[in-house]
């Protein structure tokens, strides 16, 4: 039995087809549109899928726009947080960041100043009348040996926290602007 063929009318450029009537995409032969055959309870038409196409795409790089936003709060809110657990208190009260510098400073000035004072009680030793002084030297020295290891591991794993942070913040900033200059 022959199939038998509708005529429609292309959306792209008008002009007349004739699909069989099993057919549901086609490209038409004159301007080279991808076109649906709709088939409705009163009539039959073309729809261009081009434009849907085209809609879908600009669909989907919004969505992506909103994921990398999101992204980005989450990677902010996150660091906000990891951040503020690791401020330490300076000597006025506030609030500072871990410092390589600043740890290296106090660690080997404790050892230095205790190194001096041990110096000083060890020339000065009169018999075991200072072995609490002796005692708080060493465990001033012990402080900074602490101080110098702990506070410096601190301050790297810190500093290598925020390469990582700003690396990736950088990235999805770049993917953001290029998804918006690309729309």
């Amino acid at each position: 039995m022959p199939v038998k063929a509708v005529k429609v009318c292309c959306q792209g450029c008008g002009a007349d087809l004739q699909p069989a009537a099993d057919i549901r995409f086609l490209t038409c032969n004159f301007c080279g549109s991808h076109l649906e055959i709709v088939r409705d309870s009163t009539t039959t038409h073309t729809r261009l899928l081009d434009e849907l196409q085209r809609k879908t795409e600009r669909m989907e790089g919004k969505l992506r726009l909103l994921e990398l936003q999101n992204e980005l709060e989450l990677l902010d809110r996150n660091w906000d947080r990891y951040r503020e657990s690791c401020l330490t208190r300076d000597n006025q009260g506030g609030l500072v960041e871990p410092s390589l510098a600043a740890s290296l400073v106090l660690g080997w000035g404790a050892i230095g100043l205790g190194g001096v004072i041990l110096l000083f009680c060890l020339f000065n030793w009169n018999g075991g009348q200072g072995s609490n002084g002796l005692i708080f030297v060493i465990g001033f020295i012990v402080f900074g040996v602490y101080h110098l290891l702990m506070g410096a591991d601190k301050a790297r794993s810190f500093e290598g926290a925020r390469t990582s942070y700003q690396l990736r913040r950088n990235t999805l900033i770049r993917a953001i602007h290029e998804l918006r200059k690309g729309s």
